[in-house]
């Protein structure tokens, strides 16, 4: 996949997008189940619908960060709901989120206020600003996140070279998007229709792969989210039961050949090598 610059219409296209969502506060309810989680919650053994997907995308996010890394500076790029810089701002991470929609910055603002701890809200910084060029330093953060934003662009490695820019040598960037392999890739197709998404670069595991060794060293990448779609349709006590039994299930199927490369989403941990001036 070679460089591609994304058109300024483009961009305003899906940023209108995401204002609309997020004015309508659509998606976030689930933002502070996952918080009362991270507070000492006991996650329900049977879970309610639409809860699975966004408790793996937090138990995968937690598996990735390295171990005893707290107070250590963290930028979430496209923070969209915040959940994961409002997760590591609760975790003692100094976090700086960043989104192009400041209905966005809003909410998340709006969670860190009423949801965090006060001796937690300090921890957690809101920029509205773009991706393409971001308002920090070279070598600024030990850890970057760029979650579900990577199919939403086609300069997909003007991004990454961002990210690469403001990690520090030696610091970690985890990186996430969809997997053009998986079942969902039609349904993801035609609701990019529907809601007017401007543009999705959707990647196979080897595509990203390969794009992401031109700017960093893998440690770990992998392919999760199994539930297929169109589960949402079934009776509300059967989403319940099949959400419970997929999340359970979902590290087993990550081991099973071909079936292993069908999940939802595609996440990696990357490492930043080389000097100063690479």
């Amino acid at each position: 996949m070679g460089i591609k610059i994304m058109d300024n219409g483009l961009e305003q296209s899906l940023k209108r997008y995401y204002d609309r969502l997020y004015a309508r506060n659509a998606g976030t309810n689930w933002v502070e189940r996952l918080l009362n989680f991270e507070l000492g919650e006991q996650v329900p053994l049977i879970l309610e619908p639409g809860l699975d997907y966004p408790l793996l995308r937090s138990r995968y996010l937690s598996s990735l960060i390295p171990v005893g890394s707290e107070r250590i500076a963290v930028l979430d790029v496209g923070a969209g709901n915040g959940w994961a810089s409002l997760k590591l701002a609760l975790g003692d991470f100094r976090v700086f989120a960043i989104d192009f929609s400041v209905h966005a910055v809003k909410t998340v603002s709006f969670h860190r206020d009423h949801f965090l701890p006060l001796d937690s809200r300090s921890n957690l910084s809101l920029l509205q600003g773009t991706v393409h060029k971001l308002p920090f330093a070279d070598s600024t953060f030990d850890l970057v996140l760029c979650l579900a934003l990577l199919q939403n662009y086609q300069n997909t490695m003007t991004i990454l070279g961002e990210i690469h820019r403001t990690c520090k040598i030696g610091g970690i960037a985890i990186i996430e998007t969809y997997n053009r392999n998986s079942l969902w890739y039609p349904w993801a197709r035609r609701l990019q229709r529907i809601q007017g998404i401007a543009y999705n670069e959707f990647v196979s595991m080897s595509e990203f792969r390969r794009i992401l060794r031109r700017q960093f060293e893998i440690e770990t990448a992998l392919c999760y989210y199994f539930a297929p779609p169109g589960i949402w349709r079934l009776p509300n006590h059967l989403q319940k039961v099949l959400n419970s039994i997929f999340v359970v299930l979902d590290p087993c199927f990550q081991r099973i050949p071909l079936l292993g490369r069908w999940g939802r989403m595609l996440i990696a941990k990357c490492r930043r090598v080389g000097s100063a001036e690479s």
